[in-house]
């Protein structure tokens, strides 16, 4: 999935201003305000989509009533919003912070180069939160030094 980088201007200065452990935990707390705002905007669901979906094979149309049969698939599919839940936000580094998600279907769905067909169009990739929302998170990490530096 999507990586991207934040470079902060004037990190030497901020630097001098403050103690070693009070930088880092300015940068880190930053950070993870921005890992925030990437979280809020990735895990937001599309519109509902009812088009169909035909099956590709006799193979997966088989496997299809099969598992309907056992009561492991529903019709029509209700939304579970497991996705939306499952991502999180982490400090790796004080100056790195990861945002993931550990839902086996997350990369069908969300990541650009293995995004179902399905869903093109209709869910936002990672890649495309980071080329189109990276400006706000940049602000974000901003606001969060801004705030912290105004404090002390």
């Amino acid at each position: 999935m999507a990586d991207f980088e934040i470079e902060i201007t004037g990190i030497k200065e901020l630097a001098q201003k403050l103690s070693v452990d009070e930088f880092k935990k300015t940068i880190q707390a930053a950070l993870m305000g921005g890992a925030m705002t990437v979280t809020s905007i990735v895990s937001r669901y599309p519109p509902i989509r009812t088009r169909k979906q035909p099956f590709k094979t006799d193979k997966s149309r088989r496997w299809f009533f099969a598992n309907l049969r056992a009561g492991n698939i529903r019709v029509p599919y209700v939304r579970t919003a497991n996705l939306g839940r499952k991502w999180t936000q982490r400090a790796i580094r004080w100056n790195e912070v990861e945002v993931g998600n550990n839902t086996p279907y997350a990369p069908l769905v969300q990541d650009r180069a293995k995004q179902a067909r399905y869903h093109e169009g209709n869910w936002r990739t990672t890649d495309d939160i980071a080329e189109q929302d990276n400006m706000a998170v940049v602000n974000q990490v901003a606001r969060g030094i801004e705030n912290y530096l105004r404090n002390i």
